[in-house]
């Protein structure tokens, strides 16, 4: 029997007895070889995401235990679940805030360190109705947390469900 070049799967002849572990052996290959590659490439959740088990006029979400040096780019998705109303999405660092146009239901920020927390924060801002970039004063290493807020919070408090998720692009 033969075998592939780059990860010796079975090939086999016409001649070969085809055994079922031989099959096996090489779904677990094949297993191991898909899960490093899904390591490398794509999202992955940067912490835990923090989800309101219960109305809430706010939610926070913090960024102080992020390396930013492991990630290309880092995305910040907010998911508001609501009865009305819009809410905004504030940005927090050392000595200051970025408030970011008010959205309805859905919003994504997308930072860029590179890989450099030392780097100048700055990042492109999606929401409902449009898309802005950033330019912050603050280095990414000053980031301390975000925090999605209802603007009516008495007639229109963020339901359960609203989340913050942080997700990293890997360098």
């Amino acid at each position: 029997m033969q075998q592939t070049t780059n990860y010796q799967l079975n090939q086999w002849d016409p001649a070969d007895r085809i055994l079922r572990t031989d099959f096996n052996r090489d779904n677990e290959k094949i297993d191991a070889a898909l899960t490093a590659l899904d390591s490398r490439t794509g999202l992955q959740p940067i912490g835990e995401p923090a989800v309101l088990s219960a109305p809430a006029p706010e939610l926070n979400l913090s960024l102080e235990g992020v390396d930013w040096s492991s990630w290309k780019c880092v995305h910040l998705i907010c998911q508001a679940e609501q009865s009305g109303g819009i809410f905004d999405l504030t940005l927090y660092h050392k000595g200051g805030s970025k408030e970011f146009d008010s959205a309805h239901k859905k919003a994504h920020l997308v930072l860029y360190p590179m890989g450099r927390g030392s780097f100048p924060a700055h990042g492109t801002y999606w929401w409902d109705e449009g898309c802005t970039s950033y330019f912050g004063t603050a280095v990414f290493l000053d980031l301390t947390y975000v925090r999605i807020r209802t603007l009516n919070t008495s007639s229109y408090p963020l339901l359960a469900g609203t989340s913050l998720g942080l997700y990293g692009e890997p360098l």
